[in-house]
């Protein structure tokens, strides 16, 4: 491992070649990754016509992740990160070869999209704590909050661009290109963990096989208050908060009259605010409870903003600040499971958060689908706000009650 140099601003993280080899690929591959899931909404409602079936194939694709991650997670930390992300990257490009084959001969069918689906989700479930762990090292614990930052960065500038063109070529060519795009994209990513320097890796020793270590990590989440408040906080929000992907192509086709260009505007106007978002966290210090309070919050007010905008400029408007603060609490979250969680644990912790997450996504996502079906699309996004709301009152008691604990144990006896 090299000596750390002394390095500062946003984008320090970029000065570490491992990490900016990472973050070429990354950003090729999640451009790829941002127009399929734009693909593949689209092509469900050709297929089906109903906002049920949208949520059903999102349920699929984060499903694995709610029953699979925590085995995932303890795979991560006994196995070479660099090959653990190798393995599901190769799973999700099949998977994308496979969805491009059927559209493009025309045989697709909804349980084939599904089955799909299915398998991404497994791909998922690895993939997700193998990068996530991966960042540690690649630049250390001390640039771990910026490296997940601009990693957020990069996720977020490619929901700009990926839906984006999306939306131009599914009206061009049709959504069997844009899942032939996403499948070559994943080579970036393969070749970039390829020429990664092992000698450059901060890294982490590895986890022994034995008996009960994903106990061992549900544990220690369950006995770290500061820990359990962020696993609960996300699991809501995933829930509800974060399910706006499910709804956009719902309130572009039925309550706006639009295309799937619209729906790619509406989703990069989203993709845009977090960008902002993930770039002005990157040059902030270790994430704090208060940030991670007031983001919910503020996550609640740009939902319930959008669902009341009458017209689709006005939603546009608001659209970027829900993704602002939808990844300012994501992100945040994030990166203060990792930092609150000893290194040797990562990997299995990371992987029962994303899990959390990603199950809470698998059942929002059809509720918020069906709700949008049954009453409205703005009805979902209303649901979203309040749960928005509510995560912050949940975190403003919290901090009252840590406060005064703390004041009773200063006063003398």
């Amino acid at each position: 491992m090299t000596a750390r140099t002394e390095r500062s601003g946003a984008l320090r993280s970029l000065a570490v070649r491992n990490y900016r080899l990472y973050g070429i690929g990354q950003l090729a591959s999640l451009c790829g990754t941002w127009m399929q899931s734009v693909a593949i909404a689209w092509l469900v409602l050709d297929l089906s016509g109903g906002g049920a079936q949208v949520g059903m194939v999102t349920a699929f694709q984060f499903g694995p992740q709610l029953l699979l991650g925590g085995v995932a997670g303890v795979l991560v930390d006994r196995l070479d990160r660099r090959r653990a992300l190798l393995g599901a990257e190769a799973v999700m490009a099949t998977q994308a070869t496979i969805l491009a084959v059927i559209v493009l001969t025309d045989v697709a069918a909804l349980w084939m999209v599904y089955v799909l689906a299915l398998i991404q989700g497994l791909g998922n479930a690895m993939e997700q704590p193998a990068r996530q762990a991966l960042l540690s090292e690649l630049v250390g614990d001390e640039d771990l909050p910026n490296a997940i930052s601009l990693n957020a960065a990069l996720f977020t500038l490619s929901r700009v661009v990926g839906p984006a063109v999306a939306g131009v070529v599914i009206s061009t060519a049709g959504t069997g290109v844009c899942f032939t795009i996403n499948a070559l994209s994943y080579g970036a990513i393969i070749l970039a963990v390829l020429a990664m320097r092992a000698d450059e890796l901060h890294h982490r020793p590895r986890v022994a096989r034995a008996r009960g270590q994903l106990r061992e990590a549900l544990g220690m989440v369950g006995r770290t208050p500061a820990v359990r408040a962020l696993f609960l906080s996300g699991g809501a929000l995933g829930l509800f908060g974060q399910s706006t992907f499910v709804v956009l192509p719902l309130l572009a086709r039925y309550e706006f009259g639009g295309s799937a260009t619209t729906y790619g505007v509406m989703a990069a106007a989203t993709a845009l605010g977090g960008c902002v978002a993930a770039f002005g966290l990157a040059s902030l210090s270790a994430p704090t409870d208060r940030r991670i309070m007031l983001a919910a919050l503020l996550l609640g007010v740009s939902l319930a903003a959008t669902a009341l905008a009458p017209t689709l400029a006005l939603a546009l408007v608001a659209l970027p600040f829900a993704g602002l603060f939808q990844l300012a609490q994501g992100v945040s979250t994030n990166a203060a499971v990792q930092l609150r969680t000893p290194p040797e644990m990562r990997g299995r912790v990371i992987a029962l958060y994303f899990s959390l997450t990603a199950g809470a996504q698998a059942a929002g996502a059809p509720l918020m689908g069906a709700v949008s079906e049954a009453f409205n699309p703005r009805w979902a996004l209303g649901l979203g706000a309040a749960v928005g709301f509510s995560t912050f009152l949940a975190w403003s008691r919290r901090a009252a009650r840590v406060t005064k604990e703390l004041q009773l144990a200063a006063e003398p006896a």
